[in-house]
């Protein structure tokens, strides 16, 4: 699924009860341990998801979403786990005042900070894309854009180039800092 010349992301799958079940797990070749990250399920009234996995240096970046009926009918969070040890080393569920959200992109540095791009939904009216980070610089949000607008973030144009984050918004390159 992802490899790097240190580690790689990989899937098994199974069954949980009749129910197909697909795990992911990452290592490192070094260390030599499967961590589990999260799995891709299907129940009678939600799903489970794994999406975007990086991985950079000692560490597995992904994003979990969980779908389910309702007007907004999702929840997600970005996970960055050390596969040195297996200990999770950030964890951001959505925004505390914000609605569910879904995440459509994601980067990870070796150094453990991640960003994403989230589009949050608020019932009742119009939703946004936003650039979240965690890193040096603690939680917070690099750029918003109004969903749908001309001023929309594009959801899937996160890019990284050392410590420099990319992104388009309105049809330009946007950049910010990820220390």
């Amino acid at each position: 699924m992802v490899a790097t010349d240190q580690g790689r992301i990989f899937t098994v799958r199974s069954r949980l009860g009749r129910r197909p079940v697909t795990f992911y797990f990452g290592c490192l070749y070094r260390v030599n341990e499967a961590f589990a990250l999260g799995r891709d399920f299907r129940g009678r009234d939600f799903m489970d998801t794994v999406r975007h996995a990086r991985l950079a240096g000692p560490y597995a970046g992904y994003a979990v979403t969980s779908t389910f009926e309702g007007p907004c009918g999702s929840a997600a969070e970005v996970r960055v786990k050390d596969l040195r040890t297996g200990r999770m080393e950030q964890r951001s569920p959505g925004a505390a005042q914000a609605g569910p959200e879904r995440i459509t992109d994601l980067e990870l540095k070796p150094n453990s900070s991640v960003a994403w791009i989230a589009t949050t939904c608020v019932p009742g009216r119009a939703g946004g894309d936003e650039v979240r980070a965690i890193d040096g610089n603690g939680r917070r949000t690099l750029d918003t854009g109004l969903d749908g607008g001309a001023d929309d973030v594009l959801g899937s144009s996160l890019a990284l180039s050392g410590s420099t984050l990319y992104w388009t918004k309105g049809g330009v390159a946007v950049s910010g800092r990820l220390s």
